[in-house]
């Protein structure tokens, strides 16, 4: 039987599949451009919406905010919807600002009325401002007082595995001064840092951190950012041996008797400091007092360690202790 060529051979059904993926991709276009030129016109036309604007108060340095201020304002705003848009969603740098450094008062009440609240409302130009709310209220000025508090990081480090922190998180500088009313300034004991975690880390790190306010525009922080460092160093146990018991606070009597005179120490820390370690650097220490008053014939040797090693365990856990009685051992 003859052999007919068919390469150029179309099935009339391929030709349908085709025909309808073309209308399909020509509704979702039609559909994509008719959204588009919707949403063009309507975001063209006005509307009103309500925007929550954070209030900031100026002061100089002669001025402490006594009493509490809102930290925000409630604005209903009125504009184009672009505009709406752009403010809601996007840029956000709108803000009540109220500058009170260029009065002479230091003390007392300032009223914060309607219309300097209008004027104080910034980055809100192509809108039309249709209430606010509140729209009144009193900033009281009260005595100022300043003194230096220390601050505490509030970084939590997670080091990779097998790796370990090495000493405490350092601050520079780690004190501030604060400066406002003298009431509040009292009681400030100590400040934060913002918390932050920082994950994965495997060596030597610094950067900078915001020290943390939460005292709404009342206390002025000198310096507001500061410096932080610390080490992580990979991981390392050691074990050292025949530590000597040593006995503080009194000569140990000829009726006592301990066992063993030596312990064995696992220790664990950062490579680098685990390497500085020398055997004369571990202290096994026993209280004079806890022998002569103990009833047990059980003690546990306290371990003095250099900085930023950790001890895993002491073998043996416990010395005995044995007390000589008329020539017997107790």
């Amino acid at each position: 039987m003859p052999a007919y060529p068919t390469s150029g051979y179309k099935n009339p059904l391929d030709w349908r599949e085709f025909l309808g993926q073309i209308k399909s991709r020509g509704i979702i276009i039609s559909f994509t451009l008719a959204f588009g030129m919707w949403l063009y016109v309507s975001l063209n036309g006005n509307y009103s919406t309500f925007l929550s604007v954070p209030v900031r108060v100026v002061t100089n340095e002669n001025q402490a905010i006594e009493s509490s201020i809102p930290d925000r304002v409630l604005v209903e705003v009125k504009g184009r919807g672009w505009d709406l848009l752009n403010l809601k969603y996007i840029q956000k740098n709108f803000e009540c600002r109220i500058d009170l450094s260029k009065f002479n008062q230091t003390s007392g009440d300032i009223e914060i009325s309607h219309s300097r609240l209008l004027q104080s409302l910034t980055a809100l130009e192509l809108t039309e401002i249709k209430n606010i709310n509140p729209d009144y209220f009193v900033v009281t000025l009260g005595n100022v007082d300043s003194r230096d508090v220390p601050i505490e990081p509030d970084i939590q480090v997670i080091p990779r595995q097998g790796f370990v922190q090495v000493g405490n998180i350092e601050l520079k500088p780690n004190i501030a001064n604060v400066k406002g009313y003298s009431k509040v300034i009292r009681e400030i004991k100590t400040l934060f840092t913002e918390k932050v975690t920082l994950e994965d880390v495997f060596k030597k790190t610094k950067g900078r951190i915001n020290i943390l306010d939460t005292f709404n525009q009342a206390i002025r922080i000198k310096p507001r950012n500061i410096a932080y460092s610390f080490d992580v160093q990979q991981n390392c146990n050691i074990e050292i041996k025949q530590i000597p018991i040593e006995v503080r606070g009194g000569q140990d009597a000829v009726t006592n008797r301990l066992t063993p005179i030596r312990v064995n120490v696992h220790l664990e820390g950062g490579v680098e400091e685990i390497a500085k370690i020398n055997h004369g650097d571990i202290k096994a220490v026993l209280d004079y007092r806890e022998i002569i008053n103990d009833s047990t014939g059980i003690l546990v040797p306290k371990i003095i360690l250099p900085p930023n090693i950790k001890l895993i365990r002491i073998e043996p856990k416990f010395i005995n202790h044995y007390i000589y009685k008329s020539g017997l051992l107790n």
